[in-house]
């Protein structure tokens, strides 16, 4: 084996090693993010009420039988 056959392999472990060092770092102590939700929607909520009202679906169920 030549003396410099490994050289350029040994030139690209040396140039990925910050990257690899600064991604560990990154795993270890992660950044602290503060975000806050804002509310997107301009304007008020809409809504149907102008409608007949409609009795609730739960009060419409039968209970169910439980087959153990």
């Amino acid at each position: 084996m030549a003396p410099f056959e490994a050289l350029p392999c040994a030139l690209a472990g040396a140039i990925a090693m910050p990257a690899t060092l600064e991604t560990l770092a990154t795993i270890k102590n992660p950044p602290i993010v503060i975000a806050r939700y804002g509310n997107i929607a301009h304007g008020p909520a809409r809504g149907n009420n102008n409608g007949p009202a409609t009795p609730s679906r739960a009060r419409n169920l039968e209970p169910r039988q439980l087959n153990y």
